[in-house]
């Protein structure tokens, strides 16, 4: 293998993806819906948490990471919210990410509007990281990525960077995810289900009487496990990549309803759409190239 050959398919791979600009849209919206809902989340008790008198006020937090020697490794999450202990404020800033978050979605004309999305989600998470979720991990890079690409959808190389990005971030994602179950007992017995659906109040739904027969267990487990280890492989292989996609929508799907994540995988579902992209002709010559020149 030439030199120029691994130049060739890696620009091919990464740069050349035509249909990127009508991909994305699609994807934009639907995490700019997810990050309007994931600021309106914390309307409620923002001001509990993090006002002058929260529980993790400025100085809550200060001395937390003081006392649990944490400082090091904190010391790189920054927000403007730390400045912040009025609950008025707080809450001007989670209308400013819902108001942005909603233009970014539908208004395709400014690239900032991205920028402006992902500092204020990543501020949002900067300053509730002890109690944060998948969702902040998920929208923080999938909003930088998106943010990359041109806000009116035209086809250009950092659309295609934008869009690749997606797709082998999410497929580690995923894999990760399959492979890091089977590290405990749960779901290796097929009571790992219960564990998504044991914590009460994070339920959409009583699964207690569907799930309540140990077969039923065994198979909701074994398809949630198979399903992140199998599914980012099959993404991948021209053949099965639509079937794999439909079953990873409904898996991510079907986690948000058992584990009450419903942010966090509604946004594996979305993005997932970014695999349509695969049927392109010219990105299935790359990856054909990049694989055939290994």
């Amino acid at each position: 293998m030439t030199a120029s050959a691994v130049r060739s398919s890696w620009t091919t791979f990464w740069f050349t993806q035509e249909a990127s600009g009508r991909i994305l849209r699609p994807i934009r919206i639907g995490i700019a819906l997810l990050c309007a809902l994931y600021f309106a989340s914390h309307w409620a008790d923002i001001g509990w948490w993090f006002s002058q008198s929260g529980a993790l006020s400025p100085e809550a937090v200060k001395q937390f990471l003081i006392d649990a020697d944490l400082g090091d490794s904190a010391g790189w999450r920054l927000s403007p919210l730390y400045l912040v202990d009025s609950p008025w404020l707080l809450r001007a800033y989670l209308l400013a990410g819902i108001g942005l978050s909603l233009a970014w979605g539908w208004w395709t004309r400014n690239r900032w509007l991205g920028i402006g999305v992902w500092l204020a989600v990543l501020g949002l998470a900067n300053r509730s990281f002890l109690i944060a979720g998948l969702e902040e991990l998920l929208l923080v890079w999938s909003v930088a990525y998106l943010a990359l690409a041109p806000a009116d959808g035209v086809e250009h190389w950092s659309g295609s960077l934008a869009l690749r990005a997606i797709q082998v971030h999410l497929t580690i994602l995923i894999g990760v995810t399959g492979l890091t179950m089977l590290s405990s007992l749960a779901w290796w017995d097929g009571t790992g289900v219960m564990a998504l659906v044991a914590p009460i109040e994070d339920r959409y739904f009583d699964w207690g009487r569907i799930l309540s027969a140990a077969w039923m267990q065994e198979l909701v487990s074994l398809l949630i496990v198979w399903g992140a280890i199998a599914g980012p492989v099959l993404l991948w292989i021209k053949a099965t990549r639509t079937v794999a996609r439909i079953g990873l929508t409904a898996w991510a799907v079907g986690l948000a309803l058992l584990s009450g994540q419903a942010i966090a995988f509604v946004g594996i579902a979305v993005l997932l759409l970014a695999f349509r992209s695969l049927r392109d002709h010219r990105a299935d010559s790359g990856v054909s190239e990049f694989a055939s020149n290994r």
